[in-house]
């Protein structure tokens, strides 16, 4: 299906009790971006996107990462830990930002507007919940200098994979 709001950011959940595949198709016509991926199967408590970008247009990096999460419980309200690992695996915030997602809902983070987050910065991002429900995370990061389109996506992965076959782990 298609969304008819202009200008519409949220999140979907797709529901079946037979195996289904989906795809995400995201297009930003005002900068010519589009990007596609894969749906993911199932939540998790905890998650990483094993990627994410802070710009520094001093040295010519010019890629931004924003991180959609959504909150599976239609019942609750979740609170997500998001930290930032460096490429040696040390925390790069001295605490996890608090993200409150209402029942159902997406949050976001955008890491140009994450304080304390140097610029330059490419991490992996860890994601944690204490909902029974968990969570689904992509990394959008596009890079607005490339000409025509500079975009990538990333899932979240959690231990038991991005994709999940059967009701059992089959």
């Amino acid at each position: 299906g298609s969304v008819a709001q202009d200008g519409f950011v949220g999140g979907a959940n797709i529901l079946s009790n037979v195996p289904i595949i989906s795809s995400i198709d995201e297009v930003k016509y005002e900068t010519i971006e589009g990007l596609s991926y894969m749906a993911n199967a199932g939540g998790q408590s905890e998650v990483t996107i094993p990627i994410v970008f802070r710009e520094n247009p001093k040295y010519l990096q010019h890629d931004n990462s924003g991180i959609a999460i959504a909150n599976l419980d239609p019942a609750a309200s979740v609170t997500v830990a998001i930290g930032f690992l460096s490429l040696y695996g040390a925390d790069l915030l001295p605490t996890p930002i608090q993200l409150t997602i209402p029942a159902g809902g997406v949050g976001t983070i955008y890491l140009p507007f994450v304080d304390g987050l140097p610029a330059g910065t490419v991490a992996t991002a860890r994601l944690t919940t204490a909902s029974p429900a968990g969570i689904v995370a992509v990394s959008n990061d596009v890079n607005y200098t490339v000409a025509g389109d500079g975009s990538v996506v990333f899932n979240a992965w959690g231990a038991t994979g991005s994709y999940i076959a059967g009701g059992a782990g089959q």
